[in-house]
Formats: structure tokens, sequence, C-alpha cells
């Protein structure tokens, strides 16, 4: 999305600057992370869904803040289906609202702010078989999600 549209955008990007190497996308060639110098090298477009996968694919965080209309967002999904942890930030009873409502709570890392997020991921950066073992619980947590949905409705189609 547009970074520069909602504030805290603007705040995850300052913050989750500090984690290095970083990738940042944007869908605006003049959002707001041309201040920071690093090139729309999509020039201004969306990225294409199999470049998407294979950015998520080979990070570590993807952090990810209220879309445009809610806090829930496909970005998390994709992330987690591709081995990447979400990180959010929002408070512990916000978060329980939001997913609780799921058969699994989700393994994405939760903090009340971006700078308290920035700090935690980079400390977990000096655990690395953690931080792997967090990417493959957040791809089993998904995997799960989608057998339980598939069951669903396979057990809806098959009632008479």
């Amino acid at each position: 999305g547009h970074i520069g549209l909602k504030k805290e955008r603007a705040q995850m990007a300052d913050s989750m600057y500090k984690l290095e190497p970083y990738y940042l996308q944007s869908s605006d060639p003049k959002s707001y992370i041309t201040k920071k110098e690093v090139n729309n090298r999509w020039g201004g477009k969306r990225m294409l869904p199999n470049v998407m996968k294979r950015v998520m694919g080979n990070s570590i965080f993807a952090p990810n803040c209220h879309g445009d209309h809610s806090r829930e967002c496909c970005r998390l999904y994709e992330s987690s289906m591709c081995g990447a942890i979400p990180v959010v930030c929002l408070s512990g009873h916000e978060f329980n609202g939001w997913y609780g409502r799921l058969s699994q709570r989700p393994p994405w890392l939760r903090y009340d702010n971006w700078e308290e997020a920035t700090e935690e991921c980079k400390k977990m950066l000096s655990h690395p078989a953690k931080v792997d073992e967090l990417g493959h619980e957040n791809f089993k947590w998904f995997k799960n999600l989608l057998d339980k949905q598939r069951q669903t409705i396979d057990e809806l189609l098959s009632t008479d």
C-alpha cells in the first residue's frame, strides 16, 4: 500500500529500517520510502504475486500495520504461507478480538509499538535456530488453517 497514507505505516518503516538488511515495497513511486533513498524497483507498480512470494520466502520478518479498512490483511496469511514471521503492533485485547476467533492462535509476533517490535526482532536475529523454528511454525499454522477450512467445506458439501 501507500506508506505515506497512514501514520502507522510511516512509524513502522522508520522503526524497522533499523533491521538490516531490509526490503520495503510500496505501490506509490512518490511514497514515504523515497526519503530513505530506497529505490522502488518495480516502478510504482504492484508487485506480481510470484515475485511477492519469492520476496516473502526470502524474508525473516513481515511487519504489517493497519490496512486501508481494518487490521485484517491478506499479507499476514501470505507471509505465514511463505515462512516469514508476521509482526503486528496492537494491544493484546485487540489481537484477541481479531484473531481469537480462529481455531488456533496465529504464532505471529505481537507488540504494543514499532520501537518495541524492532528491538525484539533485532534480539531474535541473534538466535537463528529460534527464528527458523518460528518461521516453520508460521508455515505449519497456515497449513493447518487451510486444512481445517477444506475439512469444513468437505463436511458441508457431503451433508444432505
